[in-house]
C-alpha cells in the first residue's frame, strides 16, 4: 500500500470518527441531556484507549497491521451504526454510550496501526516528510469531519449523518480490502522485544521523555476540552448545528495553517518557548470564549485556540520505546482530559442566586444576551415612536390646547364638519 492511499484511508477514518463525536454530542443536547452526560460520552470514547493503549501497541508490533486495521474498522463501522439502528426515541442514549466506546476503541487501533505502516513503509530519508503529509491528511479530516456532519444534521437528522458516517468507514473498508496484499504481514525486526523487566511507565526515567509526555499531555488536553465545549456551549447559545460545525471547523482550519507556519516559528523559537506561546494563546481563547454568544466572534476565539492547542512537539526516543511513547501519550492525555472534564463540571454553590453548577453558565450568558437584545429591540421602538410624535406634531395633527393640554387634531373632519371639529 502507497503512503498516497494511506493517507486517504486516514482522512475517510478520521472524518468518520471526528463527525462521530461532534454528531453524538449534538444528539445528545437535542435530547436535552445535560453537559455532564455530554462530558460522560466523551470520555467513553477514550474509555478504552485508556486501558488498553499500552497493551494495544505491544500487540501491533507484534501481529503486524492487518488485524489491527480489520478490528479498527469492524468497531468504527458498529460505532457508526448503532446509534441509526436504535434511534433515541426507542433507547435513549444507551446507544450513543455504547458508540462511543465502540468508535474510540476502533479509531485507536487504526490511527496506532496507520502511524506505524508510515514509520515501516517511508523512505528512511524522507520518513519525517512523510509524517508532516500524514499530519496534513489528519487536518484535513478534521476540517471535513465537524463542518460536514453539522450540515448534515440540519438538512437530514441524526439517522442520516450516522448513515454516511458508515459510509465513509465502508469506503476506508473497501481501500483496505482492494490493497491488503500491500500490508506487510509483519513488521520485521523493527520492533524489537522490549528487555525482560521493562514497562512502559519507565519512560519517566528519561528526562527528555518525561518533559515531551507532560508537555504533550496538556496540550492535547486543551485540544479534546474545545470537541466537548464547543457543542455544548454553542447548543446553549442557540447555534444550529451546522453553525457548530463550522466554529470546529475553523478550529480546525488554524491546525491546519499553523503547520506551514512552524518551520518559519521554528527556526526563531525554541522547542519550550514555542509551547509556552502555544498555552499562552490557547489559555487566551478559552478566557475569552464565554463573552461571545454569537456565531462568527466564535468562530474567531476558535481559531485562535486552534493556533494554540495545534502545536505538538516531537522528540526522538529509541525504536523499541517508539510506540510505547505513543500508547503512554495516549494513557495520560485520556486521564488528564477526564479529570478536567470532571472538575469542569463540578457542582458548586455560593448563594441562591448564583448557578449550581459551571455548566449553567453557557445558559446564563445566553440569558444575559437575549434580555439585552430585548432591551436594545425596545429602547429602537421607544426611538421610533419619539420620531413619530415628533413627525405629527410638525404636520399639526398634534396640538396643545389652551389649557395646555394635548388634543388631537383631524383635518379631515375639519374639512367635512368645520373648524373645531376634533
Amino acid at each position: 500500500m502507497t503512503l498516497t492511499r494511506l493517507i486517504l484511508l486516514v482522512i475517510l477514518t478520521h472524518t468518520a470518527f471526528g463527525a462521530t463525536r461532534v454528531t453524538t454530542s449534538l444528539y445528545a443536547l437535542s435530547q436535552q441531556a445535560s453537559a455532564f452526560t455530554v462530558g460522560v460520552l466523551m470520555s467513553l470514547f477514550a474509555l478504552l484507549p485508556m486501558v488498553l493503549a499500552v497493551s494495544a501497541g505491544r500487540w501491533i508490533d507484534r501481529i503486524g497491521p492487518r488485524r489491527p486495521l480489520t478490528l479498527g474498522l469492524s468497531l468504527l463501522a458498529a460505532g457508526a451504526a448503532l446509534p441509526a439502528l436504535f434511534p433515541a426515541k426507542v433507547a435513549d442514549v444507551a446507544p450513543l454510550l455504547v458508540s462511543s466506546v465502540l468508535a474510540g476503541t476502533g479509531f485507536m487501533y487504526t490511527q496506532m496501526t496507520v502511524q506505524q505502516l508510515v514509520g515501516h513503509l517511508a523512505d528512511p530519508a524522507r520518513r519525517s516528510a512523510a509524517f508532516s503529509w500524514l499530519a496534513m491528511g489528519f487536518s484535513i479530516s478534521g476540517l471535513i469531519g465537524p463542518v460536514m456532519s453539522g450540515y448534515l444534521i440540519d438538512h437530514g437528522g441524526f439517522a442520516l449523518t450516522y448513515l454516511a458516517l458508515l459510509g465513509l468507514v465502508g469506503a476506508g473498508a473497501n481501500l483496505l480490502w482492494h490493497h491488503r496484499t500491500g500490508l506487510p504481514a509483519h513488521w520485521l525486526n523493527e520492533s524489537a522485544e522490549r528487555p525482560e523487566g521493562e514497562h512502559a511507565f519507565a519512560l519517566f526515567r528519561h528526562r527528555p521523555v518525561r518533559q515531551v509526555l507532560v508537555a504533550s499531555a496538556l496540550v492535547s488536553m486543551a485540544w479534546d476540552l474545545q470537541t466537548f465545549m464547543i457543542p455544548v456551549y454553542g447548543t446553549a447559545v442557540g447555534l444550529s448545528a451546522s453553525q457548530v460545525g463550522l466554529v470546529l471547523g475553523s478550529f480546525a482550519t488554524a491546525t491546519f495553517l499553523i503547520r506551514f507556519a512552524m518551520p518559519w516559528v521554528s527556526r526563531r523559537m525554541d522547542e519550550w518557548q514555542v509551547l509556552i506561546a502555544a498555552f499562552v494563546v490557547a489559555g487566551a481563547a478559552f478566557a475569552l470564549m464565554p463573552w461571545f454568544s454569537s456565531f462568527w466572534p466564535l468562530v474567531g476565539v476558535a481559531f485562535l485556540l486552534g493556533l494554540g492547542a495545534s502545536v505538538w512537539m516531537h522528540r526522538g526516543v529509541p525504536g523499541s520505546l517508539r510506540f510505547s511513547v505513543l500508547a503512554l501519550s495516549l494513557l495520560l492525555v485520556v486521564m488528564a482530559a477526564r479529570w478536567l472534564i470532571r472538575w469542569l463540571v463540578v457542582p458548586f454553590r455560593a448563594s441562591d442566586r448564583t448557578p449550581v453548577s459551571l455548566e449553567d453558565l453557557p445558559r446564563i450568558w445566553a440569558d444575559l444576551e437575549r434580555e439585552n437584545l430585548s432591551l436594545r429591540e425596545l429602547r429602537e421602538a421607544e426611538d421610533a415612536l419619539r420620531k413619530g410624535i415628533l413627525a405629527r406634531l410638525q404636520e399639526g395633527v398634534l396640538l396643545f390646547g389652551p389649557d395646555r393640554t394635548l388634543r388631537l387634531y383631524n383635518p379631515a373632519a375639519e374639512a367635512l364638519l368645520g373648524r373645531g371639529a376634533a
